[in-house]
């Protein structure tokens, strides 16, 4: 028996359920699409890649403020990933994948008007980059 590309998911749990094999039962159940709809009724059958996508999706959180003490803390808790520091501004990542290639970010941004830094975090793409991630934090709330 060989698997397809193809899983049993689950939007409300997030999860994929099991990969499909090719005589279309699930792999570690044995179950085919009415049994696996018994236990998780919202399940749908889609391609392994969307699946993962759609997972990655629904964890991605908007920019929320946070305090320079909690910024600080992310900061020294473990080595941070794609550290930059460049102009009024710094990012950084959690090591720690939160889900697939979703993990924390956090950002610091040195208003000149108003003499502030201002701290963000949210939960998004590993593969962004510092001008995306302040390219985000814009679009949720104007700097000053």
């Amino acid at each position: 028996m060989q698997e397809t590309n193809n899983c049993f998911y689950s939007p409300m749990k997030r999860v994929i359920i099991d990969v499909i094999m090719s005589d279309g039962l699930s792999n570690f159940c044995r179950n085919n699409e009415a049994q696996i709809k018994e236990r998780y009724p919202d399940a749908q059958i889609m391609d392994i890649e969307t699946a993962i996508k759609s997972m990655e999706e629904a964890y991605k959180t908007n920019p929320i403020q946070i305090s320079e003490d909690d910024f600080d803390e992310a900061l020294n808790v473990l080595p941070p990933m794609k550290w930059v520091r460049l102009g009024n501004a710094e990012s950084f990542m959690s090591p720690e994948m939160y889900s697939g290639n979703i993990t924390a970010i956090y950002a610091s941004i040195y208003d000149e008007q108003s003499k502030t830094k201002q701290h963000w975090t949210f939960l998004d793409s590993r593969f962004l980059t510092h001008d995306q991630i302040l390219a985000k934090i814009a679009q949720t709330k104007p700097m000053h």
